[in-house]
């Protein structure tokens, strides 16, 4: 059985918890919660822009066109001498006009246009497409209408125009022709030049128009739609869709548990050195598995390698743990076994994780890059080998790198038997090859994983950026701290989205 590891106690490891406040701008929690969570960014900006751009191909083409009314106000004596409802002055021109484009914007004027247009017009239609406003500070109101072209736009506002002139001009007919008869009874009771010159103008109104109001000038159709142009649409739809996008990682970010997102905020839970930062597994590298180790990943795998065998050790016996589950351990050491045993060195990897391994025999099949890289299991019950070099399973396309899966020595559980069981295991490996790696579950979660330490040479810690919980990597910490265990430092998983990383080892004779 391989003798018990030394290990220092707490007071003398020299990567106690260090707590340092890095500084931080004001952008800091936007720029970590978009690079957190950048496929949700991504998404919501592209459902933005997307909505927007079918939202303005879907909706009707609309176009306006104004017709201009001047109005003259009568003098507020000469109204109220000829006693009509005329347009006065109100020695208030903004008031003034206002009052004659309430006048002007009508039921009765909208109903006559109405009337005038046919085709299926109705009072409400016409009221919804026409709008009377003053322009500026001038004597002229603007009727500007909107349909679905420019022609229709110009046949409504000219004709709202039309109309409002002729409800205005029999309206003040009818006013005048009753108010005649009264006039002329008075006149000849009492025959003053005042009287004579009111049933003047009372005879003029009755056979002309409204002279306070006429038409300035006619619409004209346009060729240019209203609304946004489409560049436009997109630049407000990029504009918006990027304040949802931060807005939704930012939630997001809030409701989801805290998770370690840079090397800062590993560093700040304890200090370690940073062995080797890997990249994540993408596509066409996802499908092949990590035992097809890319050039940049065995690069710093191997820098690793070189950093433990500082050390002069012959054989070695490595574990690797996590503090959270899903933080890319067994891929990293499936990719770390694959790195070494490139170099031509003998490597073992025993994998511990038993409550894993149930989880995964039970309910989830390996990912089918890494079952792709056992030998499948041949017809019947495989037999239950007798010696450690029966049990240990080549993976394919490395020779030199082979799987012992804890629980074909009886290993089941983190009790003294079992451990005893492992040992003998690890010391036995440790004579065959040149490197043991030892997966164990992740210890921020299982912390019977901490008994396994003595047993190795190493321990190194695989930490996955934003995947990794800040109260795991706390738990995991104190944990080794109170064992005065002395990791050598961590293995960092880069940028990417959390799950792609995501392998198990998965046993043959368990699918």
């Amino acid at each position: 059985m391989r003798p018990e590891r030394n290990v220092a106690s707490p007071a003398d490891t020299g990567w106690m918890p260090v707590r340092p406040e890095p500084p931080q701008s004001a952008l800091s929690p936007y720029l970590e919660a978009v690079r957190s969570h950048v496929v949700l960014v991504v998404v919501v900006l592209a459902a933005t822009v997307i909505s927007a751009l079918a939202w303005s191909d879907v909706q009707p083409p609309r176009y306006a066109a104004e017709a201009d009314i001047f109005v003259t106000p009568l003098p507020a004596e000469a109204a109220a001498v000829v006693g009509l409802p005329l347009i006065q002055d109100l020695r208030d021109p903004t008031r003034t006009i206002q009052t004659a484009a309430a006048l002007v914007n009508s039921d009765a004027a909208a109903a006559r246009t109405a009337q005038l247009l046919g085709d299926g017009w109705t009072l409400r239609e016409v009221a919804r497409a026409v709008d009377v406003d003053p322009r500026g500070q001038t004597n002229i109101l603007v009727v500007r209408a909107t349909a679905e072209t420019g022609e229709l736009a110009a046949r409504l506002a000219n004709t709202f125009a039309t109309a409002t002139l002729e409800v205005r001009r029999k309206a003040l007919q009818s006013a005048a022709q009753a108010a005649i008869p009264s006039v002329q009874a008075q006149l000849r009771s009492n025959p003053t030049p005042e009287l004579r010159s009111v049933l003047s103008r009372l005879r003029t109104l009755a056979g002309g128009r409204d002279p306070t109001l006429s038409i300035a000038q006619r619409a004209t159709a346009s060729s240019q739609s209203l609304g946004p142009s489409r560049s436009l649409v997109l630049l407000l739809a990029l504009f918006a869709g990027a304040i949802l996008s931060v807005g939704a990682a930012l939630a997001v970010d809030r409701l989801t548990p805290d998770r370690i997102k840079s090397e800062d905020e590993l560093l700040s839970i304890f200090q370690l050195p940073i062995l080797a930062r890997l990249p994540i597994l993408r596509g066409r590298q996802r499908r092949r598995g990590p035992l097809e180790v890319e050039p940049q990943t065995r690069e710093a795998l191997r820098t690793v390698q070189v950093q433990l065998d500082l050390a002069g050790k012959q054989t070695r016996t490595i574990m690797l743990t996590s503090p959270s589950p899903d933080d890319g351990k067994t891929t990293t050491a499936l990719a770390f076994g694959a790195a070494l045993a490139d170099t031509g060195a003998r490597v073992i990897l025993i994998d511990t994780d038993v409550r894993g391994m149930q989880a995964r025999k039970s309910s989830r099949p390996a990912a089918p890059a890494v079952a792709a890289a056992f030998p499948q299991p041949g017809s019947g019950e495989r037999e239950r080998p007798r010696s450690l070099r029966g049990r240990l399973y080549p993976l394919e396309g490395h020779n030199n790198l082979q799987l012992l899966d804890a629980s074909e020595i009886g290993f089941d559980s983190i009790d003294k038997r079992s451990r005893g069981r492992l040992a003998e295991a690890i010391h036995a490996a440790a004579q065959e090859a040149d490197y043991v790696i030892v997966d164990t579950p992740p210890l921020g979660v299982v912390s019977d994983a901490l008994t396994l330490v003595e047993l190795v040479d190493d321990v190194l810690i695989v930490v996955r950026l934003r995947a990794t919980k800040r109260i795991h990597a706390e738990i995991t910490r104190d944990l080794l701290a109170r064992a005065g265990v002395d990791p050598v430092g961590f293995l960092v998983i880069g940028e990417g989205p959390v799950g792609t990383y995501a392998y198990s080892y998965g046993h043959p004779s368990s699918r």
